[in-house]
This record gives structure tokens, sequence and C-alpha cells, in this order.
């Protein structure tokens, strides 16, 4: 399936990189390893990915830090979030997805950030890291 990104996604991807994910492996010291970037139509269709999904355009990626207490997805995500937080970085969703992976989404132009902190897993989507 061809999944090579316009020059907008192309834009949109330097943009997460420069503002959230470049700042994020310096004060990490640690090698992010980022399982799904953007996803063509097709590929996100392949994957089972939402309509919506913002790796579509891409705005988001799901990651995961292995060398980061000794590979703990939660305490991960945490860290993720008081990170953006305390840095004033805008995002528009972290999500803790079934205790595998983390999930960092933003919006870019006039789409407001909604700041959403959610964990998916297999009872169901909850505010918050549960």
């Amino acid at each position: 399936l061809n999944n090579t990104p316009t020059p907008q996604i192309e834009k949109n991807l330097k943009n997460l990189a420069e503002t959230i994910l470049q700042p994020l492996r310096e004060k990490l010291g640690k090698p992010i390893v980022i399982n799904s970037g953007y996803r063509s139509p097709a590929v996100n269709a392949a994957v089972g990915g939402s309509a919506t999904s913002a790796h579509r355009f891409g705005h988001a990626v799901d990651l995961i830090v292995p060398s980061y207490a000794g590979g703990d997805v939660k305490k991960l995500c945490q860290y993720i979030v008081k990170f953006l937080k305390d840095n004033n970085i805008a995002f528009d969703q972290v999500i803790y997805e079934f205790d595998a992976w983390v999930h960092i989404g933003i919006k870019s132009g006039n789409n407001k950030q909604r700041g959403q902190v959610i964990t998916i897993n297999r009872k169901g989507t909850f505010n918050g890291i549960v």
C-alpha cells in the first residue's frame, strides 16, 4: 500500500517532531520508538484506524520508550503528560492505549487543542490515565 505523505503532511510531521517529539526525546535522554506515524487512508483502513484518525494527517504518533522505567508504558504516559503540561506544550490528545503504547496527537491551524488525556483498554475508554 502506498504510504507516501503529501508535502502538507510532511510539514505536519515536521511540526509534530519539532514541537513535541524532539523536546521530549531531549528531556528523556533516551531513544523514542515510533510504532505508528503517518498512515495513508489505505494503510489506516488496513490497520483498522478511525476514519478521522490524526495519523492520516501527520498529526499523531504511537510510541514507546523501552529504556524508560523498564518499559512501563503507564509511567511513560504519566511522564509525557506532565512534561507537556509543565512546558506549556499544547496537545490534542495523549492516549494510554492497551498498556502497550502512548498515542500523542496534535491539531494544526485554528483547530483548538483539546488537551485530552485518555486511557483505552479492553474495558473501554476512560478519562485520565487509569
